[in-house]
């Protein structure tokens, strides 16, 4: 009886890993959740010297020539247009792009970082979903009420990405009890 119920588990591994199901085997369930970091191109910034040299920065954001440049000629030439010749509307492009995914159940949620409340007016009027998600900093969190206020008011969840950061940069004088609570965290894991 064990080895028949062996062979049966070799069967169904097999099944599923030719694209069938089994009903006692289950595989992960992934959720694919995606967000659009910046509405354009920010080259003045991004190759700014005092960009370049700040040492709390250290992945840098590409720039975007650079990265257009770097392209082979059947990429470039697929797209309708370069976010560097279209840079007010090309983030609407993939928006849209992202929209479709969502509707064909590829993705669990779209959103978007680093939006303005010109950017957010515009994404408000255009969207058919969304956006479930805006990734933003601390600062924005604490500084941008209106920017806040807006996504609270369309049910989008605020995200911030660099809580822990700006804490430990901070110091225990900016934030005493969540620097204290990172320091116990980061004690228990060494």
């Amino acid at each position: 009886a064990g080895l028949r119920a062996k062979e049966q588990k070799k069967k169904e591994k097999k099944k599923i890993m030719a694209g069938g199901t089994a009903a006692t085997t289950s595989a992960p369930e992934v959720r694919v959740h995606a967000i659009i970091e910046r509405p354009r191109c920010y080259d003045t910034l991004f190759s700014s010297p005092a960009y370049l040299s700040d040492p709390s920065r250290s992945v840098k954001h590409a720039n975007c020539q650079e990265e257009e440049t770097a392209l082979d000629d059947a990429t470039r030439l697929a797209g309708p247009s370069s976010p560097l010749l279209d840079k007010e509307n090309a983030w609407k492009r993939s928006y849209r792009a992202l929209e479709e995914l969502y509707h064909h159940g590829t993705l669990e949620s779209v959103g978007v970082s680093n939006f303005d409340s010109t950017d957010f007016e515009q994404l408000f009027e255009m969207a058919t979903v969304g956006p479930h998600v805006y990734q933003g900093s601390l600062e924005t969190l604490m500084t941008e009420e209106g920017v806040v206020e807006e996504l609270v008011r369309k049910g989008v969840h605020y995200q911030c990405h660099d809580a822990a950061g700006v804490v430990v940069q901070g110091g225990e004088d900016y934030a005493p009890r969540a620097y204290a609570a990172l320091e116990r965290i980061g004690a228990r894991h060494g």
